[in-house]
């Protein structure tokens, strides 16, 4: 999940070191590939260390063990894999290491990051390797691609990307004569309309009223999956993720879609509501038969393991516009300041062409390009059955993450204005003016373009 990021004054103070140097070099002819690390390759047969710098929130070591691999294909480098958790601590230990001069060579970075990190020239621009060694961008999702890519240059390759869909309780479906949420991208069925007639024979009432079983989960997901029923209707946060000029949660598509959800909650009663909430969250609400769909993504699949329920997944309902969901698509980075670019190219390369394929068959992760989703992950025996909702969703998703310096700070003033909405104190207009108001000039700050 995204952490706190620091603000561009403190990042500054910290990578102060590296983006001296990032800057010399993007102002300054880059060496070409293979003419970085002469000097530095041992005459005594010792191996150069490569630093890897993870964190496994949920799958600790699952990549160390694939990736160490690398050393049985050279006699040049070894790897020294690190691993920090949580993010948040990581985050803060990354920028120590690029302020004391000695970053990792090859690291992951959440994509509210990556503008910060663009604008302070501390990332090595890849481009010129992928061209020497022609190595092709085909099989990785274009959207990702689009991503890590800043004024002519290259910024890294996919650590594993998955997407957000919706768990739901075959037994809940069954019992109510209730389609399944659609497996099919393309499916024209599984509409917001459909989604709404589903939920009002999902729902449950006892004799006083009250409901005993609810259809749909609104909270799980903060902005990540507002941001896909947005998309649903038309809507988004902001005018253009890549160049981010104002706050869009005013447009009557955006707020359509916000008041489609809170609608779950407070007019239908099909969502639960904060109190309800309070005595049982959606988890436990799902693992006790109350909670008949969960936002979820492929992260969770051990979690529900647990379930005493038939369980699968499925996407989200196309809406009057599209169908389309929200993916994680993390890059994998080196480090400007490396002193070893070409062994840390190297190591990412068979990160992403051989070590990925075993990460993804005995990790259970989802993968990096699209051929080995489909081919490993999607028929693994292990549930869920619809895996391929989840390759589908990488291969078609639309939303990216604003490219916004300051990014989280924006997600965290807006999300304290829809908090009223999703507390029943406010409509979606009201609660959308508020935040475009707050937002519309922290997104001036935190452009690119500018010298705040």
């Amino acid at each position: 999940m995204p952490v706190k990021s620091l603000s561009r004054r403190d990042f500054l103070k910290v990578a102060a070191g590296t983006a001296a140097v990032g800057v010399m070099a993007a102002c300054s002819t880059p060496a070409a590939p293979g003419d970085q690390t002469g000097s530095n390759v041992p005459s005594s047969g010792e191996r150069i260390p490569i630093t890897v710098m993870f964190w496994d929130p949920q799958t600790p070591g699952v990549r160390e063990l694939p990736m160490k691999k690398w050393e049985e294909t050279q006699d040049t480098y070894s790897v020294d894999y690190q691993w920090i958790n949580p993010p948040s601590a990581f985050y803060e230990k990354l920028t120590i290491m690029m302020a004391s001069g000695s970053p990792p060579d090859l690291f992951i970075l959440q994509t509210s990051w990556l503008p910060e990190f663009l604008r302070n020239h501390v990332l090595l621009d890849i481009q010129p390797y992928i061209d020497r060694d022609n190595y092709s961008l085909d099989d990785f999702p274009k959207i990702a691609v689009d991503a890590y890519s800043y004024q002519g240059g290259f910024y890294g390759l996919p650590d594993n990307i998955t997407a957000w869909c919706i768990y739901y309780l075959k037994d809940l479906f069954d019992e109510a004569g209730v389609d399944y949420p659609t497996a099919q991208w393309d499916d024209p069925a599984w509409t917001t309309d459909d989604f709404l007639a589903a939920c009002e024979k999902l729902q449950k009432r006892d004799a006083s009223g009250k409901v005993t079983q609810y259809a749909y989960d609104i909270s799980t997901g903060g902005w990540l999956v507002q941001s896909i029923w947005m998309s649903l209707f038309g809507g988004s946060f902001v005018d253009d993720p890549l160049d981010p000029t104002e706050c869009t949660l005013d447009r009557p598509e955006a707020i359509e879609a916000l008041q489609f959800l809170a609608d779950l909650a407070w007019k239908y009663e099909y969502a639960p509501r904060p109190e309800a909430s309070a005595d049982m969250n959606a988890m436990e609400m799902v693992t006790n038969g109350r909670l008949a769909m969960f936002n979820g993504g492929g992260w969770g699949f051990q979690r529900w393991a647990d379930v005493p329920y038939q369980w699968d997944i499925g996407h989200f309902p196309k809406g009057p516009v599209r169908r389309n969901d929200y993916v994680f698509y993390y890059p994998i980075s080196i480090a400007n300041a490396t002193k070893h670019p070409d062994g840390a190219w190297e190591l990412l390369k068979y990160y992403e062409d051989v070590a990925i394929k075993e990460i993804i068959a005995e990790g259970g992760l989802q993968g990096t390009k699209i051929s080995d989703m489909r081919e490993i992950f999607a028929t693994s025996a292990n549930p869920p059955e619809s895996r391929e909702v989840l390759v589908d969703a990488v291969e078609h998703f639309g939303i990216l993450d604003p490219r916004l310096t300051n990014w989280q700070k924006i997600v965290n003033t807006f999300t304290a204005e829809l908090d009223y909405l999703w507390l029943g104190e406010k409509s979606a207009e009201e609660a959308a003016m508020a935040a475009k108001a707050a937002v519309d000039p922290l997104i001036q700050e935190g452009r690119l373009t500018s010298e705040a």
